[in-house]
């Protein structure tokens, strides 16, 4: 990563090819100093725009609400990557080329076996891992799927936006 140190007292400082710990701390010797004057250093980190080891699709509340898929949360998945198919008559969903039934699902954190009749609305997010599972969803050879719903307060204020 690269660091950059500024303060509205002089020039910022950039510091180069720093490494980033597993647990995610590091220390970095720089300073900024101008003859016994003290400043505040606003130090940020922008990650990754892709993560290069974890194949995962993101659909956001936008994506969902303008898709022709909205009341299907499965057709949205099947219809967004190629990695991810639906079979027809069983709805069920293939990760990657799995068998049907092996993708498992999370609806707000709880493990299911399937979407039962979610409607697509309804959702806040997707996710999907396609490959490379991390270990916290347990042992699933066929993908795994993570739906966040809105909540009651996202609910009415979209109610109360159309009131007025």
């Amino acid at each position: 990563y690269n660091l950059y140190a500024a303060n509205t007292l002089y020039d910022s400082v950039l510091v180069s090819d720093i490494s980033v710990t597993p647990d995610g701390i590091t220390t970095v010797d720089t300073y900024l100093t101008q003859d016994n004057v003290l400043g505040v250093i606003e130090i940020t980190h922008t990650p990754d725009l892709i993560e290069k080891d974890i194949p995962k699709l993101k659909i956001g509340v936008e994506q969902i609400e303008n898709s022709p898929f909205v009341r299907d949360p499965k057709g949205l998945l099947a219809g967004t990557s190629s990695d991810i198919q639906q079979v027809e008559g069983t709805g069920d969903i293939i990760v990657r080329g799995s068998r049907p039934g092996d993708a498992i699902y999370y609806i707000d954190g709880v493990k299911a076996t399937d979407l039962g009749n979610l409607p697509g609305i309804s959702l806040q997010g997707i996710e999907a891992y396609t490959g490379g599972i991390p270990a916290k969803y347990g042992d699933t050879t066929g993908g795994v799927i993570i739906l966040e719903t809105k909540s009651y307060f996202d609910l009415y204020y979209a109610w109360k936006a159309t009131q007025n």
